[in-house]
């Protein structure tokens, strides 16, 4: 049966729906973007490391990821577990230390770029070093830890976005209402991204431990 009410229900409905879709709508873009500059950024470092400029930067960071595969391979599954655990845990920390500061959103984006970049520039230096057994390296070792590195990453870069977004709005005055949910929607999904981390850092530790006769 009908009642007086019921009209002011459906208008409570309806403008609560209004509220929620842009909210959906701005996380999906968010998501969007996030993956698109990954994706772009790891595509310009692959790229950067196939040119083989002949610059001395280029040819420093085509040593120093010889130097970190060979290390990581002659090395223990509990030492590639802790050193990947720790720099990704790094990163990690930024990501949620940017989300807090009331200019983060370009922090943020220039961090997950620059995470972007640095495995495009892994994954190519691995095959100009290496050849056909750098792109088995690159499928068999790298790639199985990189992509769930890229997943936390780009998941802690969108929760971070209306996070930093919240914290512009209180550095100009223009309240504080979104603040606590946007922190604690940025904890839960960072929890989530560290879980991520812990689990490509078991996969990398594990991966050089079965192929580390590629790096001989």
């Amino acid at each position: 049966m009908r009642t007086k009410n019921d009209p002011i229900v459906a208008r409570f409905h309806t403008s609560q729906s209004r509220v929620l879709i842009p909210q959906k709508e701005r996380r999906n873009r968010s998501f969007g973007l996030c993956c698109a500059l990954f994706v772009c950024a790891a595509a310009a470092g692959a790229l950067l490391a196939g040119a083989r400029a002949d610059t001395l930067l280029l040819e420093y960071i085509g040593y120093l990821v010889k130097t970190s595969l060979q290390d990581s391979a002659g090395g223990g599954f509990l030492r590639v577990f802790i050193q990947s655990l720790i720099g990704a845990g790094a990163l990690l920390g930024l990501f949620y230390i940017f989300s807090l500061c009331a200019l983060g959103i370009p922090l943020l984006l220039a961090l997950l770029a620059l995470c972007g970049v640095g495995i495009g520039l892994t994954c190519g230096y691995v095959y100009v070093l290496f050849g056909l057994r750098g792109a088995l390296v690159n499928l068999l070792v790298l790639l199985p830890c990189d992509i769930l590195l890229a997943l936390a990453y780009v998941a802690s870069a969108c929760a971070g976005i209306p996070c930093a977004a919240a914290a512009y709005a209180v550095f100009m005055k223009e309240g504080a209402g979104n603040v606590a949910p946007a922190v604690r929607q940025l904890s839960r999904r960072i929890s989530s991204s560290l879980l991520l981390i812990v689990a490509a850092a078991l996969v990398r530790a594990l991966c050089f431990l079965i192929f580390r006769g590629f790096f001989s």
